[in-house]
């Protein structure tokens, strides 16, 4: 999702034939590849062992009167499962199709074009990518909703109705190297397919979208994976202070393709159970939890960085330009126009709207589950549908923006950093941005975010939000700010840990990670 989204601002700052629309283009088509490959593999290997475990055991209990349910055998004849995975089949071939015709005008060669050998007049790349788009949110919409269903239906059922040997023996059919091995074969003729002198290139964009997931490690058993040397930011300055930074980043971009998936989410819940529905509020209250998370990282960050960097970049330039030591005068005239903190400024003007429409939505719903309290506005509010459309249109957009400017910042200005200040500046620097001043100014914001709600609604709000920092980096960091408690609610991941189902659990949560970052690739294409 992330690939996409910055597939499609690549399109509107550097359309084709540019290099860099053509590398955003490549970068989106191997994730893909890569995700189209894991879903055929896991959805065949779930069709092939899970469906037919659970109808065998399911009737042999039913008929020596162990407990079997003739209800849900009925529900695993209906193939409902099945169902779903060939429906995301067609979404895949839907998008690959819509992939194929952006990459054919693309040479292989960089920032040239080869015509059309089509009769027919092709759709135009703007049109082309606007459905890139659409159809990513959508499959990936549908894939987090079938994902979810899994873990909320099929999971507590496979661990009522079979022994740990047995789902031992389950997940090492379905997570062992027979998948591995299928997605091998499944990825290789997805290359082969292309023409030969653009299959290297896929190859190494497919190994990079794999590098540092889960994936790498299944992938190796199948002998396909290969260790990518391309230099990532976190690679680039791995010997420096600077890559505590980018490790704020990343998980800056994890936080928001998160809340993108919960936007969307919201979006899925509203169709299926509107409100006043208890599944409505909570996927809100979700929704409003993490983006507050995410706010308050911004703000305690981009204020460390406005009152720590700029000023510390500016005064040692000024210096080295004083004393011959090889300033730079254009990169200082630079500095002096405050483009960063600008960046900041539209960003938080992002933050401030989004944060308008929630409240909106917010507003209605009552703190007790699936009532409605009256509006106290003498004007009508908007209506819910087109809140949540608004709401949808607003993350899409702030993530792009947000997507842009960091690495904005990790290709122009930390190698800036990296050339102007010493080690010791830096450790100093990244002190001052990544340690307890920040924490201290996130306990305040996010103190003061939880503060503006009613009485009634702190206690859930806080919750939600230690929720949404679980297991991240912000956990760690927030917890030096004293705010950060430790949540006991568990999640599929808690509630599987002691047995073998946590396996397919930590492969949904790197499916979800990679769809999100699909998602960023289309729309920055």
């Amino acid at each position: 999702q992330s690939d996409v989204l910055s597939l499609q601002t690549t399109f509107q700052k550097c359309p084709p034939p540019s290099e860099e629309f053509s590398e955003a283009q490549r970068q989106a088509e191997a994730r893909f590849k890569v995700i189209w490959s894991v879903f055929q593999a896991h959805s065949k290997a779930e069709d092939d062992y899970i469906w037919p475990k659970l109808k065998e055991k399911q009737e042999q209990n039913i008929k020596s009167g162990k407990g079997g349910d003739q209800n849900v055998l009925e529900k695993l004849r209906e193939e409902e499962y099945e169902e779903d995975h060939q429906e995301e089949e067609k979404m895949f071939q839907g998008l690959s199709e819509v992939m194929a015709l952006i990459r054919r005008p693309l040479a292989s060669s960089p920032g040239s074009l080869i015509p059309h050998k089509s009769s027919q007049a092709p759709p135009s790349i703007p049109v082309l990518v606007e459905n890139l788009v659409h159809k990513t949110i959508q499959m990936t919409s549908h894939l987090n909703t079938h994902l979810l269903k899994e873990e909320t239906e099929c999971m507590p059922l496979i661990s009522q109705t079979l022994t740990q040997g047995e789902m031992t023996e389950l997940v090492g059919d379905i997570m062992g190297t027979r998948s591995s091995a299928q997605m091998k074969e499944i990825m290789t003729l997805a290359v082969n397919e292309l023409p030969k002198d653009e299959q290297e290139a896929m190859v190494e964009h497919m190994n990079k979208a794999m590098e540092g997931t889960f994936f790498e490690k299944w992938l190796a058993m199948g002998g396909w994976y290969k260790k990518n040397e391309m230099s990532a930011a976190s690679t680039r300055f791995s010997n420096c202070a600077l890559v505590e930074i980018i490790h704020l980043h990343d998980c800056l971009r994890n936080a928001l393709s998160s809340l993108q998936s919960d936007v969307l989410s919201l979006q899925t819940t509203f169709q299926k159970c509107p409100p006043p529905s208890e599944e409505f509020s909570e996927a809100q209250r979700q929704a409003e939890a993490r983006f507050k998370v995410i706010w308050s990282v911004f703000q305690a960050h981009s204020k460390a960085e406005d009152d720590y960097i700029w000023p510390k970049l500016k005064e040692k330039q000024e210096q080295n330009i004083k004393s011959g030591k090889g300033g730079d005068q254009n990169v200082l005239e630079k500095l002096r126009e405050e483009e960063y903190e600008e960046d900041h400024q539209e960003e938080e003007k992002m933050f401030q709207g989004l944060s308008e429409v929630m409240a909106l939505i917010r507003r209605p719903l009552a703190s007790s589950p699936g009532s409605l309290i009256p509006h106290k506005s003498s004007q009508a509010p908007p209506s819910i549908p087109v809140l949540v459309e608004n709401l949808v249109h607003k993350t899409i957009q702030m993530t792009s923006h947000l997507n842009t400017h960091l690495l904005k910042e990790e290709t122009e200005c930390m190698p800036l950093i990296s050339q102007t200040l010493t080690q010791g500046e830096m450790t100093e620097l990244v002190g001052d941005i990544m340690g307890t001043r920040s924490s201290a100014q996130m306990k305040e914001i996010m103190t003061l975010a939880v503060n503006e709600l009613p009485k009634d609604e702190q206690e859930a709000m806080v919750e939600h939000m230690n929720k949404a920092m679980e297991g991240t980096f912000f956990e760690k960091w927030l917890a030096m700010g004293g705010w950060y408690k430790k949540n006991e609610m568990s999640a599929a991941s808690t509630r599987f840990s002691n047995c073998a189902l946590v396996e397919i659990i930590h492969l949904h949560d790197c499916l979800r990670n990679a769809l999100s970052s699909l998602q960023s690739d289309v729309l920055s294409l």
